[in-house]
């Protein structure tokens, strides 16, 4: 175990992407992690927030140098912008779930990057596009949930930080 914690910013910008929020921060609050969650919905009477340069302002408060960034389904996009960005900050790159359109882009440097997918039939088309995706990242690498076991998504998530961040 490491002696200092490993700073994790879960993006939210949709509801359902709370609940993996849930899963890993139960497991992990006040551990050897700071959990940070930044929501990124548009409230009544709001602006827009899903601007990478909100997520780093919020970081710059924080006064976090790096962290290891965590997005589900097209969320992934934002995190992945963040790290064309400012790559120095990112520490690694953890994906839930990637959807068809909302591929991130390729980094041109290696980041730790781990793209977690539920998507059990190996000729979905949906499976296909994380393969290739994992495939096109430098430091990239797919890991397949079985039988969309969520309760595991902790565990994975440690493993990664432990093992690759």
């Amino acid at each position: 175990m490491s002696t200092t914690p490993k700073r994790v910013v879960l993006i939210q910008k949709w509801f359902h992407a709370g609940i993996i929020w849930n899963l890993i921060s139960s497991k992990f609050y006040g551990q050897d992690y700071q959990l940070v969650t930044i929501p990124l919905r548009k409230s009544p009477g709001t602006e827009r927030t899903d601007d990478p340069a909100h997520v780093l302002h919020i970081l710059n408060e924080l006064e976090w140098d790096h962290a290891v960034f965590v997005a589900h389904a097209a969320d992934c996009v934002i995190a992945n912008a963040i790290a064309l960005r400012e790559p120095e900050r990112v520490a690694g790159l953890f994906f839930v779930d990637l959807l068809p359109g909302a591929e991130p882009l390729v980094l041109e440097h290696s980041v730790p990057t781990l793209v977690v997918t539920s998507a059990g039939d190996p000729s979905s088309e949906e499976r296909q596009m994380q393969q290739r995706i994992a495939a096109s990242l430098p430091g990239g690498e797919l890991f397949l949930l079985e039988q969309n076991s969520s309760a595991a998504l902790s565990e994975v998530f440690h493993a990664f930080c432990e093992m690759r961040v």
